[in-house]
């Protein structure tokens, strides 16, 4: 069994000194910027390639909800307004994209609060470029229902 001498070295991104393995080059402890760095790998690796994001609003009887979107990444498209909505049918709406939910189970769809009425939202994914959202008014039982979208907001997030 050998001995591994440990060269004590200067940090020059925190200025800790840490001794290094003069073999690997690589820090034996992890201090200062080296844990920043490490937690913004691990980020990198979960955080969304494609994201929606846009208030919505749904006025009168079987009409497609507005949407005043902030961010449209979906299908790696970068330009705003690239989805579209269309109404389904009684509280239910469709978001299409072409390619933009490939997987299932990468995806995450938040809603926020709504008009006070407790809705509640369902989602399912139809295939790789439609997205459905039902909403429901809890408050007066649970069978889909239309104009609980007002002012919405709405978060879609594809995962890589």
């Amino acid at each position: 069994m050998g001995v591994t001498t440990k060269y004590p070295l200067k940090d020059s991104l925190t200025g800790n000194i840490n001794n290094y393995l003069p073999a690997t080059n690589q820090p034996t402890k992890v201090k200062g910027k080296y844990l920043n760095w490490i937690f913004k790998s691990i980020l990198n690796l979960v955080y969304a390639e494609n994201t929606y994001k846009a208030q919505l609003t749904q006025s009168g009887v079987d009409t497609a909800p507005v949407a005043s979107v902030n961010v449209d990444t979906l299908g790696g498209n970068d330009t705003a307004d690239s989805s579209s909505w269309s109404y389904n049918g009684v509280g239910t709406y469709r978001l299409t994209q072409a390619g933009a939910f490939p997987d299932a189970k990468k995806i995450s769809v938040c809603f926020g609060p709504s008009n006070g009425t407790l809705p509640m939202y369902t989602w399912e994914i139809i295939d790789e470029n439609t997205i459905e959202i039902t909403t429901v008014n809890s408050l007066t039982g649970f069978g889909a229902e239309n104009n609980l979208l007002v002012n919405t907001p709405i978060t879609i997030e594809v995962f890589k």
